[in-house]
């Protein structure tokens, strides 16, 4: 995955292609916390630094390879147009005073 980002400049990835990676990471981090909480209820808290610190660099490198795909995907799709409130002109009837 990580070696495809590598690569995108000399084979370009897809935007599909990218989404999916995005998803995996995602499903991967989440893994990670999973384990991490099973980790904490059952090491004692004496022992739990090394895991904490392990958990903070996984996450770490986690999130780090999802803000690279991030940026590829934001100049994939280029920049988009802000959406901005649609105005409408309302033209009334002209009322006439006697």
């Amino acid at each position: 995955m990580v070696a495809n980002l590598k690569k995108h400049a000399v084979t370009p990835l897809t935007l599909p292609k990218v989404r999916k990676y995005l998803e995996t990471l995602e499903a991967i981090n989440e893994k990670i916390a999973v384990s991490y909480k099973h980790i904490i209820e059952v090491v004692d808290p004496a022992d739990l630094q090394p895991h904490t610190l392990e958990y903070s660099d996984l996450f770490n490198k986690v999130l780090e390879v999802i803000c690279e795909f991030e940026e590829l995907k934001s100049s994939i799709l280029g920049p988009q147009p802000s959406v901005s409130p649609k105005t409408t002109d309302l033209k009334l009837p002209r009322l006439t005073l006697l």
